[in-house]
């Protein structure tokens, strides 16, 4: 009779096993596949920094968008016009250790960044920090909503 029960039980756990695995299995894909979209918009939201290409900020950030930082708060129409100041470039934004972590139709990604920057010929350098930055797919896109900066 024991041998029967632990037969029973382990036929019961290899079936729920597989039923799992067929189920989030889709899933698993379909987050890997919003993770390289999102690392994808990562990678068009740094370059339209550096390039300053404010049709592609304009798509990319949510109507929104605000970047909060050391206290700031700073808007999507205070980006896009920062960029559009010709006595302000980013030279560089380096980030590392960026991960992503989606939830359907939200995106969290996280990392390190260093910035350098330069205001009317000076070159300012930015101390490595943190950054979280929010996404939500909206129509069909991946937008950010949101970026936090603290202190790395």
């Amino acid at each position: 009779m024991n041998y029967a029960i632990r037969l029973s039980v382990s036929l019961l756990t290899f079936i729920i096993g597989l039923s799992l695995v067929t189920v989030l299995k889709p899933l698993h894909a379909a987050d890997a596949q919003a993770e390289q979209e999102i690392l994808q918009v990562e990678h068009a939201y740094i370059e339209a920094n550096l390039q300053r290409d404010i049709v592609t900020l304009d798509r990319i950030l949510a109507d929104e968008f605000t970047i909060r930082s050391y206290c700031r708060v700073i808007t999507k129409a205070q980006r896009l016009a920062l960029l559009q100041n010709p006595d302000f470039a980013f030279e560089s934004i380096e980030t590392n250790d960026v991960k992503v972590e989606v939830n359907g139709d939200t995106a969290v990604v996280t990392g390190e960044a260093i910035l350098r920057e330069s205001y009317q010929g000076e070159r300012f350098y930015s101390p490595r920090y943190r950054f979280i930055r929010k996404y939500e797919k909206r129509q069909g896109s991946w937008q950010i909503v949101s970026v936090r900066v603290a202190r790395g």
